[in-house]
Formats: structure tokens, sequence, C-alpha cells
């Protein structure tokens, strides 16, 4: 779903083309309905080029002119989400969002149908895999195109003064045009867009993107499904977490936010998750970070890992214990009993049978590693506050009867199943994936070397949760460059994310190479 969404967006700086003339912009929210639900803008094209272009990997691989964009400079985009519909099939992952994309080319004329037209083949191509053939037709004195998409659908287009209109179906590009024509309500004065902009725009961005409180609940229901398949093979576990979490997402999730600037590392990502008051207003109180902000000890964290992520809780269980108390009160009495099993069930990748006992008896500070990008291979490290209580925590997957097996100076037992490992030191427990725990308490004796640089303006400070990742979008875009080209390229990419808990909501921030552009990019190279 969210593959079509992206690719929209993107094939824009590929293939877009236009002359150097700098009219007026014009106002693409006019076009766009006062219900989108997802909704992208960027006021200069250039800025977003820019972002691949003066990457140092992306210039050795380049062929072109430092300013072979340059037509892009003050170029506006937007796009937008104004529904989804189920496919055929009714499936429920199986969903086609309606999509309406306004672009600016501040040209005049033919140049602008050339250049409709032009955006509309590659599309085609694209989409289709065909040669992108346009048809043309005249439709209430303006110039409309299609031309074949994915499934058997089309794709349209039309011209209305410097503006091209794209939608991935009639009904939408019609809505779009009469809407300019004063024929119904336009995003152009959505208070709630308007607000959104004006809390979480940053004044130095290069894009912005809104996901509306009704865009929430929309995506509620399929970003559900979706993770419930990936989360586990059991078709109860399924089922309980289908049915719980859109409830959750829609109670307590207001609109989202996002804005992305340029900074010498690449793009800052920002996003802010607005959350219901009263909920908003009971995690702010209780997830609270540590005063000690001092880094986790990457002792048992071997060099190759993909993802590590430190938490800082004043008070581990306390914030688990709001966060979860908090939820419930939004809930229906009657899916109550269905959450508490979900709840419980959150730290079972790592082999914990009770998240609030466990908790209870570790440190502020809390260590999780992912060994691959999928997190099939995942290990939490926690300092050891009472070791009885930890056992009795794992006591369900983990047969503590037996004698364990002595490792590196660790008391390891294996789950039941022989999947999980709890490793005991004489301060830490180390406990998930037995493969990965095998890793981490081999990387506990060797010699560590210098890891990735942290960029210059990302402190961490405050946050609760400090995030490192290998940037696997950036490897992928530049390894597939790198091939178009029959050459090769060695990338070393890291992503660094924090999030914190603010009054009204969730912010995250993250530095990387390309953001979430990068993201689009080989969403749509793929």
């Amino acid at each position: 779903m969210l593959l079509r969404i992206i690719k929209f967006s993107l094939l824009i700086l590929l293939f877009y083309s236009l002359s150097c003339r700098e009219p007026q912009k014009a106002e693409l929210k006019a076009y766009l309905p006062n219900e989108t639900l997802i909704y992208l803008e960027t006021d200069d094209l250039s800025k977003v080029s820019a972002v691949f272009t003066g990457n140092r990997y992306w210039q050795s691989l380049s062929d072109q002119s430092d300013n072979y964009l340059s037509f892009l400079k003050n170029k506006q985009a937007a796009l937008a989400v104004t529904g989804f519909e189920n496919t055929d099939e009714g499936a429920a992952l199986q969903v086609r969002p309606n999509l309406a994309l306004a672009i600016d080319t501040g040209s005049s004329g033919p140049q602008v149908t050339a250049t409709a037209e032009k955006i509309l083949r590659e599309l085609s191509r694209r989409f289709s895999g065909g040669e992108g053939a346009v048809e043309k037709q005249t439709a209430e004195d303006a110039q409309w195109m299609s031309a074949p998409g994915s499934d058997d659908k089309k794709i349209y287009a039309a011209v209305s003064g410097a503006v091209v209109v794209i939608a991935n179906n009639e009904k939408t590009l019609r809505q779009c045009l009469d809407l300019k024509q004063g024929k119904g309500e336009s995003l152009r004065l959505n208070k709630e867009l308007l607000e959104a902009k004006e809390q979480y725009g940053a004044p130095d961005q290069i894009a912005f993107g809104y996901v509306s409180a009704a865009g929430v609940k929309e995506l509620s229901n399929y970003l559900s499904v979706s993770y419930a398949l990936r989360s586990s093979e059991n078709s109860l576990t399924r089922e309980m977490i289908s049915g719980i979490l859109p409830d959750i997402m829609q109670k307590t999730i207001g609109p989202v936010a996002w804005s992305a600037r340029a900074v010498p590392a690449g793009v800052e990502d920002t996003y802010f998750i607005k959350t219901e008051k009263e909920f908003a207003g009971t995690v702010f109180q209780t997830v609270k970070a540590s005063v000690n902000e001092g880094g986790c000890d990457p002792k048992y964290l071997p060099e190759d890992i993909f993802s590590t992520s430190c938490y800082r809780l004043e008070e581990p269980r306390l914030a688990w214990r709001g966060a979860v108390l908090s939820l419930a009160k939004q809930l229906d009495p009657k899916t109550l009993g269905l959450f508490e099993q979900f709840s419980r069930q959150l730290l079972k990748p790592y082999g914990i049978d009770d998240p609030e006992l466990f908790l209870s008896a570790v440190g502020p500070q809390i260590i999780t590693a992912r060994f691959d990008a999928d997190g099939d291979s995942a290990a939490a490290i926690v300092k050891i506050a009472d070791k009885e209580k930890l056992k009795q925590a794992i006591s369900e997957t983990f047969d503590l009867r037996k004698a364990p097996e002595i490792s590196a100076g660790a008391e390891v037992w294996k789950s039941k199943d022989g999947e999980f490992a709890a490793a005991f030191l004489a301060e830490d427990l180390i406990i998930g994936n037995t493969e990965a725990i095998a890793k981490c308490l081999q990387a506990g004796g060797a010699e560590k070397t210098a890891g990735p640089e942290t960029p210059s303006n990302f402190t961490g400070s405050g946050a609760i949760v400090v995030t490192r990742q290998k940037d696997d979008s950036a490897v992928r875009i530049l390894s597939e460059i790198a091939a178009e080209r029959g050459k090769t390229v060695e990338v070393t990419s890291y992503a660094f994310i924090e999030t914190r808990i603010e009054p009204r909501g969730i912010k995250r921030r993250s530095i990387s190479a390309f953001g979430l552009f990068g993201e689009i990019f080989r969403q749509a190279i793929e």
C-alpha cells in the first residue's frame, strides 16, 4: 500500500523536465480535497534532489555535473492520499490508495502539456512495465491524458495552467480539477493541516508531511493486520493483535506531522505523533528519561550488529505500568482481556514472560540489539537489580531448575524449545535469541574498535530511547546505482534516532544519509 504512495512522489525527481521561468507559484493545496488523509509537499524540488546528489558516494558514482538538476530549483509538488479502496480480492491487506499529485511546472502553454506527457509516460513504464503509451483527449476544455498503470489500471493526468495534476483513477482527477473551479472544499484552508504546519514545521525544512486524524484511523486497520502477520505465525496471536491494535491506535493517536531538513550528515527527519490528551499527560508523567544520561555500555555488542537501542528510563517498571494503564483506560471494557494478553506478549521475542516483573528487577538503562534487518535475531542486555525476580519473570520459557551451562563466565540457561537463552553474569543479564546471546558473550571478551561517528548535531540528551542502526536504504540505493553503471561501491552508512516523550505526544528525530527520501527512493527502484 505505502509502496504505491511513495513511488509517485519519488518519480517526479527522476523524470521532471521544465523551463527555468519563475512565475508566481501556484497554490497546489487548492487542487486537493479537504478530506485528504495523507499529505506531502515540497516548495523546492532541487533541495530534495540535493539530498542525493550531495552525498559523497553518489558523487563518486554519478557522471553528471553538479548542477544537472538545477531546473528543479523553486519548483513545488504536493501529493495527497484521499482514501483507500479494497481490491477485487477483498483481502484485508490488498488495498489501493486513491492518489493525487500536483506539480507546479512554472511553465505555460505547450511546454506544460509536454511535461505532463513525459511524466505520465515514465510513470506508466515504471508501473506497467510497458512502453508507456499515452492516450490524449479533450474533456471540459482541458487536455486529459491516460496511460497504463499497474494491475490493469490506468494513470490519468490533466493540465491546469502551469500545474500538472496526476491521479491513479479518473474520479480523483476530476475531483481535483473541480476543486480548483470552486466546486467543493479544498485542502487550502484545512485548519488541522494549517495548525500542524505552524506547530511542527521547521523554518529551514525542505519538505513537510502530514497524516490527518482521519488518516490515522484509516491506516490503523491495515497497519495492524500487517504487524500481526509479521510478528507471529500463530493464528490466535495474529487475531488478537489485529483485533486490539486498531482500537488502541484510534483512541490514543491523533494527527502525525513530519518535516525534513538538510544537515551536514545528510537529512534530519522529525516526526511528531500527537496523542490523546489524558493519555499524553499520564505517559509524560511516568515515562521519564533517566537523570544519568551516560551512554549504554557497548561491552557485549558485536561490531557487526545491525542496530542497537539504549533505553534510559528513570524507573523502567513505572514507565511500563504507566503506559499500559493509560492505554487500558482508552479501551472498551470488552477488549481489556485481549489487551492484557497482548501487553504480556510484547517482550516475548526476548523470551520474557512477565514484562512488569522483569522491569521491576533491572537498572535504568536497557540495551536491545538486532542482528538482522528483520529482527529475527535479537537480544536485550540489562543490569541486574534483583536476580530472583528476573528468574521468576522468565520461568515459563526457561526451566531454571536445570543446571546452567557455563560460557564466557556466564551461567546460561536455554529455553525449553532451545530458541532462547538467558546468560546471567555478575552484574548483567543478556537474554534473547540463542544465537544472538552466543555472539554477545563472545563480544564481551573481544577487543573493540571505534564505532561509527555520531553526527555533531545529535546529542540524544533528554531522550528516552537512542538508536543507532545500519542505513539499509542508503546501502541498497547506492549499490543499485553502482550496479547499473557497472561499478562497485563499499558503503558505510548509519542512521541515528532519538525518541522523546513530550506533554502532547511523541517526538522522534533521526539523522541519516537520505532520510525518509531514501526509503522512498529504495522502494521505487526495487
